[in-house]
């Protein structure tokens, strides 16, 4: 089956990639996954211009087969074909499109905490794993692991709710790699302060019995 969406993430996944976004036909979420353990390689997610799949590119993708999981039900097999870009959006006519799709909030995935109880999600599995959204009062928190590995993190309001939530976007993670340890203002990313950003809210794979809920895709928009 073919299907085209608007790019929204391509983001860190186990040893490959997760690339998400919005169907053209249906407005709801894919998550293309490889016939082994879900997780892209890169012969998988480089399009046939040569450049990896990116936010906001239209893509066009061949599915064989539907296979949700109680905590991402958006999974979808891929066929053994190249990707194909469509067309690339100007980022403020994608605002004009996604702005229908937006979670306001304040819950994301059914709490206003960083993960979801794998046991919950078993027992009543969740519509969608994934959220577009537009935070406000946005910075950058860099910290290190429990195993002392650095980490890349955001803090944001959602309507009532404050979140601090891992991001895996690769770009961005280089793009922030310059900054020590701490909090830093949104501008330091070269966002400029009336910037609308916009951030893909994603629920990974369990690990220890949850379900972290992680930043995929940040796209900002920039001022009008």
């Amino acid at each position: 089956m073919r299907v085209r969406f608007i790019c929204l993430a391509n983001s860190k996944k186990l040893t490959g990639r997760c690339v998400a976004g919005l169907r053209l036909d249906s407005d709801e979420w894919i998550r293309p996954v490889s016939r082994a353990e879900g997780a892209l390689l890169r012969r998988h997610y480089v399009l046939d211009d040569g450049k990896e799949a990116a936010p906001l590119d239209v893509i066009e993708v061949h599915v064989s087969q539907h296979r949700p999981k109680p905590y991402q039900p958006e999974n979808w097999v891929l066929e053994d074909k190249q990707w194909k870009l469509i067309n690339r959006l100007n980022p403020k006519d994608a605002y004009l499109l996604l702005k229908k799709v937006l979670v306001t909030g304040p819950e994301l995935f059914g709490n206003t905490v960083d993960r979801v109880p794998l046991s919950g999600l078993q027992d009543r599995p969740i519509p969608r794993s994934f959220a577009l959204i537009q935070p406000t009062d946005v910075s950058w928190r860099i910290d290190t692991s429990v195993k002392g590995k650095r980490q890349t993190r955001a803090r944001f309001s959602l309507s009532r709710a404050r979140y601090d939530i891992s991001i895996t976007d690769p770009v961005w993670e280089h793009r922030l790699e310059n900054l020590q340890l701490g909090l830093h203002p949104m501008e330091t990313a070269n966002v400029g302060p009336r910037d609308v950003p916009l951030f893909t809210i994603s629920l990974g794979g369990p690990f220890e019995g949850q379900c972290y809920k992680l930043i995929a895709g940040i796209i900002p928009i920039p001022e009008s």
